[in-house]
Formats: structure tokens, C-alpha cells, sequence
């Protein structure tokens, strides 16, 4: 087996575990999106991966999911509108997702005793 130094004193290393980013609005680009099933496997919703473009959280991850429940589909149509994403009739292609940007509104949230980020929003870029 190989050996892997880090270049640093393992206990060195502050162990802050992970912090999500303050509130607020973020430019981003869509890293991933996928179509996968929900929780309840009753419907499809849209996962994705944004990637932060600019500001002191450069580089940082958020992740959304856009449900395709008929009740919720005006957040889809917000993404998409805000995303700059061709759609037509009843449809896009995943493909006009990858690589979009867009701002979006980012909050926090408790979720099992952990402080979590949801995205709240989406913004033309």
C-alpha cells in the first residue's frame, strides 16, 4: 500500500467539519443534473449540483431538488426562466442544464441536529 502525506501534521488540522455558506445570493453554475426518482418513488425531480462562481465561497458546493409534481412545477419554471434554459411545450433536455448559470437565494436550515443550506430562489445571472 502506498503512503499518502498531506504535506502537513495530521494534528494540526482544526477539525470544523462542514459549515454551509451564510444566506444570501450566490452566482452559480449547474455542475450536475440528473433525473431521479423522490423519496416516496411517486415522482421524478430534477438533482443538481452548483458549483459558487465569485465571492469569499468561490469553489463551494450547493445542492437542489426540484420536484416534477405537477403542485410544484412553477419552481421549475422559475429555475428554467432564471437558468436561461430553452424549454418547449412540455419539455428541455438535461444537456441545456449542465453548465447554465444563474444566481440563486440561498438560505439555511436545521435538518437532524446539522445547519444545512436550502435553495430559496432563482435569479437571472
Amino acid at each position: 500500500m502506498p503512503r499518502i502525506d498531506v504535506g502537513t501534521s495530521i494534528d494540526s488540522i482544526k477539525d470544523e467539519g462542514f459549515q454551509p455558506v451564510p444566506p444570501g445570493a450566490y452566482p452559480v453554475k449547474v455542475d450536475v443534473a440528473q433525473l431521479q426518482d423522490n423519496k416516496a418513488g411517486d415522482a421524478k425531480l430534477l438533482y443538481m449540483e452548483y458549483g459558487i462562481q465569485e465571492g469569499e465561497h468561490v469553489g463551494r458546493k450547493l445542492f437542489d431538488r426540484v420536484s416534477l409534481k405537477e403542485k410544484a412545477l412553477w419552481k421549475l419554471k422559475r429555475f428554467l426562466t432564471a437558468a436561461n434554459v430553452p424549454y418547449e411545450g412540455a419539455g428541455f433536455d438535461t444537456e441545456d442544464v449542465l453548465g447554465a448559470t444563474l444566481t440563486v437565494q440561498v438560505g439555511t436550515r436545521e435538518y437532524n441536529g446539522r445547519l444545512g443550506n436550502d435553495v430559496l430562489n432563482y435569479v437571472k445571472a
